[in-house]
C-alpha cells in the first residue's frame, strides 16, 4: 500500500529541484501531474542567461513553433535554472509539452543550447543533461524508495 505522505513527499523534492514557479501553474498541478502515471510530458526552456532579453523571449516564440507545429500541446511556465558556472539562478519561460517524445524534447534542448530538461513517462520523472547525456535525477512518485 502506498505511503501517501512519502509520495508527497518525493512529489516535493522534484518539485523544488525543478524550481518551477508561476501563478497558473503552481505547486500543486504540479504534483498533481507527477501523480498521474497515464500522463507523459516534458519541460524545457530556450532562455539562456548569456543572451539578452531579447533574443531569449524570440527564442522562446520559435520554440512554441517548433512544438505547434509538430501539433504538440503545450502550457506555458515561469522558471528559474542556475546554469553551470553562474552564482544565480536566471528567471525563465518554459514550457510543459504534453505527450511529447521524448527524442523530439531532446532535440529541441540541443537546439536551444539547454544543458538539461526534464522528462516524465509512466511512473518515472527525471531531469536529463542534455551536455553530458546523463540522467541527473530519476524519480518515481508512484513507489517508495
Amino acid at each position: 500500500m502506498r505511503n501517501i505522505y512519502s509520495l508527497l513527499k518525493r512529489a516535493e523534492e522534484f518539485y523544488n529541484l525543478c524550481i518551477i514557479k508561476e501563478a497558473k501553474f503552481g505547486k500543486m498541478q504540479l504534483m498533481n501531474l507527477l501523480h498521474r502515471p497515464e500522463l507523459k510530458f516534458g519541460i524545457l526552456s530556450p532562455y539562456r542567461g548569456s543572451r539578452s532579453k531579447k533574443v531569449n523571449q524570440t527564442n522562446f516564440g520559435k520554440l512554441v513553433g517548433l512544438v505547434n507545429e509538430a501539433g504538440y500541446k503545450w502550457e506555458r511556465m515561469k522558471g528559474e535554472y542556475t546554469e553551470d558556472g553562474a552564482s544565480k539562478p536566471t528567471k525563465e519561460d518554459s514550457i510543459l509539452i504534453y505527450n511529447v517524445d521524448p527524442e523530439f524534447l531532446f532535440e529541441l534542448g540541443n537546439k536551444f543550447d539547454q544543458d538539461s530538461v526534464i522528462y516524465k513517462e509512466d511512473d518515472v520523472i527525471g531531469i536529463y543533461n542534455l551536455k553530458k547525456n546523463t540522467v541527473v535525477v530519476a524519480a518515481d512518485p508512484q513507489k517508495e524508495h
